[in-house]
């Protein structure tokens, strides 16, 4: 298996990834999705991550670097949207993902690494339960999405 950044090619999977993961996202045209990933790509403190094996996309995360004045002007970091596809969950995917993330965000200085779980989904937890990672605040989430 290899972590790397997405590429352009590896928009579709990655649409299905997401799609799979929430049925209720609202569907890209080709045109947005290529407009989207091609911001994100241009975007030097975000990065797309995939796990693929025999060029079949298994997984992704996305890694953002944050420019922050505190700390000495060290950056921090957060990980969101980590998905796993359903066939290869349990096979330590969304691990090797965030040690990626993980080495990218210590690489890039960051002071910081904010990771977030779903309390509804147990795999989630279990991700996060590791040598290394504590539990030190509370999260809390605002929705922004509106009814179309």
């Amino acid at each position: 298996m290899t972590i790397r950044r997405a590429t352009e090619r590896d928009l579709a999977a990655l649409l299905n990834l997401y799609g799979a993961f929430n049925d209720d996202a609202l569907p890209l045209d080709d045109g947005e999705a290529d407009a989207i990933f091609a911001q994100i790509d241009d975007d030097l403190n975000q990065t797309v991550l995939v796990a693929e094996e025999h060029r079949l996309l298994l997984g992704t995360l996305t890694l953002v670097v944050v420019p922050g004045l505190a700390y000495g002007g060290r950056p921090w970091a957060a990980v969101a949207h980590v998905i796993v596809a359903a066939a290869a969950r349990g096979r330590g995917i969304a691990a090797a993902l965030l040690d990626e993330a993980i080495a990218r965000a210590t690489g890039a200085g960051c002071y910081t690494l904010l990771l977030a779980a779903d309390l509804a989904r147990a795999d989630a937890a279990r991700l996060l339960a590791r040598p290394g990672i504590v539990q030190t605040h509370a999260g809390f989430s605002l929705s922004l999405m509106r009814s179309e």
